[in-house]
């Protein structure tokens, strides 16, 4: 525990402290980094595809209502509750879709501006 009645610690200068260690450091792992960028770049869009997909799916209009006991008890009236839940849910599939499609244009975009830069940084090391 830090003792509230400390003069000695100054705060401000130790958060200060701590910002410029994680500043620098954060820098350095990305300039380390940017070598492998063009190494993973495959790897991330793939991974992040496949998210995009799982999102997809699981954003998509119910055509059941599961097979749990209490479900099963709602039977009769399934096709009305999945109406229902459509109707309600429109707007959100809606704006699910619409950042759905967001995010894969910005990365179809990052993966434009990481070819440009590795294209920038090959033809700046033939220069050198």
């Amino acid at each position: 525990m830090i003792d509230d009645g400390n003069r000695d610690l100054d705060v401000t200068a130790l958060m200060a402290k701590v910002h410029e260690q994680i500043g620098g450091n954060f820098a350095a792992s990305l300039v380390s980094s940017a070598g492998s960028i063009e190494a993973d770049i495959t790897t991330l869009v793939a991974g992040m595809e496949e998210a995009l997909q799982a999102a997809e799916s699981a954003s998509a209009v119910r055509t059941s209502l599961g097979k749990s006991p209490m479900v099963r008890r709602l039977q009769p009236f399934q096709g009305l509750i999945l109406r229902a839940l459509a109707y309600i849910l429109r707007d959100q599939r809606n704006v699910n879709a619409a950042l759905i499609e967001a995010l894969r244009k910005s990365m179809r975009l990052n993966v434009r501006l990481a070819e440009e830069l590795d294209r920038l940084k090959t033809g700046q090391s033939r220069t050198s």
